[in-house]
Protein backbone atom coordinates (compact mmCIF):
# COMPACT_ATOMS: atom_id res chain seq x y z
CA UNK A 1 0.00 0.00 0.00
CA UNK A 2 1.45 3.37 -1.00
CA UNK A 3 1.70 6.36 1.32
CA UNK A 4 -1.04 8.06 -0.69
CA UNK A 5 -3.36 5.07 -0.22
CA UNK A 6 -2.71 5.12 3.53
CA UNK A 7 -3.45 8.85 3.75
CA UNK A 8 -6.67 8.43 1.74
CA UNK A 9 -7.78 5.56 3.98
CA UNK A 10 -7.05 7.47 7.20
CA UNK A 11 -8.63 10.69 5.88
CA UNK A 12 -12.02 8.98 5.61
CA UNK A 13 -12.44 9.14 9.39
CA UNK A 14 -11.40 12.78 9.88
CA UNK A 15 -13.75 15.49 11.05
CA UNK A 16 -13.99 18.66 8.94
CA UNK A 17 -11.78 20.47 11.45
CA UNK A 18 -9.14 17.71 11.37
CA UNK A 19 -9.23 17.63 7.56
CA UNK A 20 -8.60 21.41 7.44
CA UNK A 21 -5.62 20.97 9.79
CA UNK A 22 -4.19 18.19 7.61
CA UNK A 23 -4.62 20.27 4.44
CA UNK A 24 -2.90 23.23 6.11
CA UNK A 25 0.01 20.96 7.02
CA UNK A 26 0.24 19.50 3.52
CA UNK A 27 0.26 23.00 1.99
CA UNK A 28 3.59 23.68 3.74
CA UNK A 29 5.41 20.81 2.01
CA UNK A 30 7.56 21.92 -0.91
CA UNK A 31 6.33 20.79 -4.31
CA UNK A 32 8.66 19.92 -7.19
CA UNK A 33 8.99 22.61 -9.84
CA UNK A 34 6.91 22.03 -12.99
CA UNK A 35 8.73 23.36 -16.01
CA UNK A 36 7.06 24.46 -19.22
CA UNK A 37 8.77 23.67 -22.52
CA UNK A 38 9.45 27.40 -23.00
CA UNK A 39 11.07 27.70 -19.57
CA UNK A 40 13.28 24.67 -20.23
CA UNK A 41 14.42 26.09 -23.56
CA UNK A 42 15.48 29.33 -21.88
CA UNK A 43 17.76 27.53 -19.41
CA UNK A 44 21.46 26.97 -20.05
CA UNK A 45 22.12 23.63 -21.77
CA UNK A 46 23.83 22.07 -18.72
CA UNK A 47 20.92 22.94 -16.42
CA UNK A 48 18.36 21.75 -18.98
CA UNK A 49 20.23 18.46 -19.40
CA UNK A 50 20.40 17.94 -15.64
CA UNK A 51 16.65 18.49 -15.23
CA UNK A 52 15.71 16.25 -18.15
CA UNK A 53 18.08 13.50 -17.01
CA UNK A 54 16.52 13.56 -13.54
CA UNK A 55 13.04 13.34 -15.09
CA UNK A 56 14.07 10.42 -17.31
CA UNK A 57 15.54 8.59 -14.31
CA UNK A 58 12.35 9.16 -12.33
CA UNK A 59 10.19 7.96 -15.23
CA UNK A 60 12.34 4.85 -15.65
CA UNK A 61 11.89 3.94 -11.98
CA UNK A 62 8.17 4.71 -12.14
CA UNK A 63 7.59 2.34 -15.06
CA UNK A 64 9.96 -0.28 -13.64
CA UNK A 65 7.90 -0.33 -10.43
CA UNK A 66 4.56 -0.16 -12.29
CA UNK A 67 4.88 -2.43 -15.34
CA UNK A 68 1.09 -2.52 -15.75
CA UNK A 69 1.33 1.09 -17.02
CA UNK A 70 3.38 0.01 -20.04
CA UNK A 71 1.36 -0.47 -23.21
CA UNK A 72 3.21 -2.89 -25.47
CA UNK A 73 0.92 -3.37 -28.47
CA UNK A 74 0.54 0.22 -29.69
CA UNK A 75 1.84 1.39 -33.04
CA UNK A 76 4.12 4.42 -32.63
CA UNK A 77 2.93 7.65 -34.31
CA UNK A 78 6.37 8.07 -35.94
CA UNK A 79 8.84 5.66 -37.50
CA UNK A 80 12.58 5.74 -36.83
CA UNK A 81 13.07 8.29 -39.62
CA UNK A 82 10.67 10.71 -37.94
CA UNK A 83 7.89 10.24 -40.50
CA UNK A 84 4.28 9.93 -39.37
CA UNK A 85 2.92 6.40 -39.47
CA UNK A 86 -0.74 7.13 -38.80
Amino acid sequence: MSATDIVIEKAKDLTDEEAKAVLTCIAHFPRPRRWTARELLLLPLAERSRILEAQATEATEHYRNNPDLIVEDVDPPFDYEGRETL
